[in-house]
């Protein structure tokens, strides 16, 4: 794997074990910070989405539902035909958080469902 890909798959594998500490902050950003330019060999949109995915969930962990608005907005806006399986369980994921998180009955949050 290429530093990016193995940066997201570790912050990923600490988002998805429930950590929402600084040091699982920290490697979520780095992350999605690796997959920001489009112009390197490794990126992916894919890769991309799952790391904004993971920054989402964070967000939520931490009671920040705008925060987790920004991050998520790219994935949604992605076209159809580039929602895979893989991003559309990330989603999944930051909707079912959603779904359990206090600011669940907001209008933001009913937006990003």
């Amino acid at each position: 794997f290429t530093e990016a890909k193995h940066a997201y798959y570790a912050a990923e594998s600490r988002v998805l074990l429930g950590l929402s500490d600084t040091e699982t902050t920290e490697a979520v950003v780095a992350a999605a910070h690796a997959y920001q330019d489009r112009g390197t060999d490794y990126w992916a949109y894919g890769d991309e989405a799952g790391t904004q995915c993971n920054v989402a969930l964070v967000h939520l962990h931490a009671d920040a539902l705008d925060g987790a608005a920004d991050a998520l907005r790219p994935v949604l806006d992605l076209p159809p035909a580039q929602r895979n399986k893989g991003i559309v369980v990330s989603a999944g994921r930051v909707a079912t958080t959603l779904t359990n998180s206090p600011a669940r009955t907001s209008v933001l949050a009913r937006e990003l469902r």
